[in-house]
């Protein structure tokens, strides 16, 4: 007899996602450390802009379209004092201007985003006094993504 699975044994889990940033974005070549050694959870947003218009010949219902984005990714995790990412992100925490902007590459279902991204909202430090220091930090979009097909080294 065949084996039948539930729907749920094709779901994508979030540890299946890569998500790599590059740590010396002022050098001449870029080192990228991967970020899901010590962040736990992440969250995308495209957060798009949309234009919604009514036209009388449609008798009170609207039409909308997409016409602006600015992506940002969220990510939080625990404070590795020997874990790169979290090295980089101490150093830079207390900066502002140029020194707060890098590169990322984000890679799931088959697909490599990178992009250019200043990091905000870079929190270190916070949770209750058994626990480990929590990390948090706001990757968002300068212009538009690169998307290309993952390749067997982005995985």
């Amino acid at each position: 007899m065949a084996q039948t699975l539930p729907k749920v044994a094709n779901v994508e889990l979030n540890n299946e996602v890569a998500v790599e940033i590059n740590t010396t974005p002022a050098a001449e070549a870029a080192t990228y450390a991967d970020m899901t050694k010590a962040f736990k959870t992440i969250a995308v947003a495209i957060n798009e802009t949309v234009y919604n218009a009514f036209y009388l010949s449609d008798k009170g219902f609207g039409s909308s379209s997409v016409t602006g984005a600015a992506p940002a990714i969220t990510v939080t995790g625990d404070f590795m004092k020997n874990d790169p990412v979290c090295a980089y992100l101490d150093s830079i925490q207390w900066e502002i201007g140029a020194k707060r902007v890098t590169d990322i590459k984000f890679t799931r279902n088959g697909q490599t985003v990178t992009s250019n991204v200043t990091l905000t909202s870079i929190a270190i430090a916070g949770g209750d006094s058994q626990a480990p220091n929590a990390v948090t930090i706001v990757m968002t979009f300068n212009g538009k993504p690169v998307v290309a097909e993952a390749t067997s080294e982005t995985v």
